[in-house]
């Protein structure tokens, strides 16, 4: 038995195709027309030069495949470079061998040496990933609010409909965005490709001297299911880049309400309640201690610092806050292997290749990514016994040093 792994040729597309439709076939329409149409969208993919395709062979067959993303992440208002891993498929009857675990071994191996230390993934299995020392990013927020709840804008004159041979107007508003918002990744083709061929979709977007300042996309729903007149909106997009334009996307939505009942809009936006005298959702749900369910959540994109001496160096323009203090970083890694990096924080500034150092702070890798990204702080882990710290002095210190803005992510990859 010979297994290795490489790139998958074009040719091998409709192997691939047959691999991930029966890896995933509750997400897959299975039809002639459902797999000619993932046929299509496989081909734009494997014509995007910031997307790679992996597949282990077995004696020269497919058995495992997974998509490997080149991603410019703003990361602290700088675009660097980040991976990114999606599409993991192992053929049904060479499940529970450890391919899985192999192929992500192969995919941070493929980064690391490149001198990429952030490795990024969606889970379909939190616990799975986790084992593997990923952390946790930021969490999304599900809002469904009624349209009448929406705030109103009294001018929303410069809004129009935007065709859909205008697309790059929206990406170029996008990257503008982009640049506006930390962890934030560059477009990739699958979004572009369901922009133009989503028939479904709608767009509206905000002009100031000809250039969008913001957009939405959305779709309508049935809201009930014995009157046509009743619609749900599903947002799919909110993009911004000032307050004033986001005021007159918002007030769009307000003037639906004589058609529209609930609006679904999901944000990275912990804060994003504030905008609403009523932001509660449509269960009635009363939570103890007298709260009033608003939203739901989800755990999105997870993180893993693939080495953490290249990852400060990476971000070496980062400024921690002006701190001064100099650690030892202990880090378990999923093996049980602990690796030792010692930093000296000067007015804020990571220096590395010292050795003396004031404390030792010990951790997990999985906990280290998420602070390292900015989606937790230390004082939170410490309170949830997740770190050690042999002088606890140094607790509020080191915690100041890496709060920053949580990482927004919008790409499903």
């Amino acid at each position: 038995m010979n297994r290795t792994i490489k790139e998958i040729p074009q040719s091998d597309i409709d192997t691939y195709i047959n691999l991930a439709c029966m890896a995933y076939p509750s997400f897959k329409d299975l039809s002639a027309e459902g797999l000619q149409s993932f046929k299509e969208l496989i081909k734009v993919r494997f014509e995007d030069e910031s997307t790679h395709y992996f597949g282990m062979y077995q004696d020269n067959q497919l058995i495992a495949a997974m998509r490997l993303f080149d991603f410019k992440m703003n990361f602290l208002d700088q675009m660097i470079d980040a991976s990114g891993l999606a599409s993991l498929a192992v053929d049904l009857l060479y499940k529970k061998q450890g391919i899985a675990k192999e192929m992500i071994a192969f995919y941070e191996d493929y980064y690391k040496k490149q001198n990429i230390p952030i490795a990024m993934l969606l889970p379909f299995k939190t616990d799975y990933y986790f084992k593997q020392g990923y952390g946790y990013g930021s969490k999304i927020n599900r809002y469904k609010i009624k349209a009448i709840d929406f705030p109103q804008c009294k001018d929303t004159s410069t809004l129009y409909h935007v065709p859909k041979e205008y697309i790059e107007e929206i990406h170029y508003c996008y990257d503008i965005f982009h640049k506006q918002h930390h962890g934030l990744l560059n477009r990739i083709s699958d979004e572009k490709y369901d922009y133009l061929n989503n028939h479904d979709y709608y767009i509206v977007g905000n002009y100031v001297h000809q250039i969008i300042t913001g957009y939405m996309i959305y779709y309508f729903e049935n809201g009930k299911e014995d009157n046509y007149t009743i619609n749900n909106m599903i947002v799919v997009e909110l993009v911004y880049l000032d307050s004033a334009t986001l005021d007159k996307l918002l007030g769009f939505i307000h003037k639906q309400a004589d058609q529209v009942n609930l609006v679904q809009i999901d944000t990275c936006n912990d804060n994003f309640h504030m905008l609403f005298a009523n932001p509660l959702n449509d269960t009635q749900n009363y939570i103890p201690y007298g709260y009033l369910e608003s939203n739901v959540q989800g755990i999105g994109p997870m993180y893993k610092i693939l080495d953490i001496n290249q990852a400060f160096k990476q971000v070496s323009y980062r400024n921690y806050n002006h701190v001064n203090a100099k650690v030892k970083f202990d880090i378990t890694y999923e093996d049980d292997s602990i690796t030792s990096t010692v930093v000296h924080f000067v007015d804020g500034q990571a220096i590395l290749d010292q050795s003396d150092y004031d404390v030792t702070l010990s951790m997990s890798i999985n906990h280290f990514s998420s602070l390292f990204v900015g989606s937790t702080n230390l004082n939170e882990l410490h309170q949830l016994g997740l770190i050690t710290l042999d002088d606890l002095s140094y607790l509020n210190i080191l915690n100041l040093a890496f709060i920053c803005q949580k990482p927004y992510v919008n790409t499903d990859f």
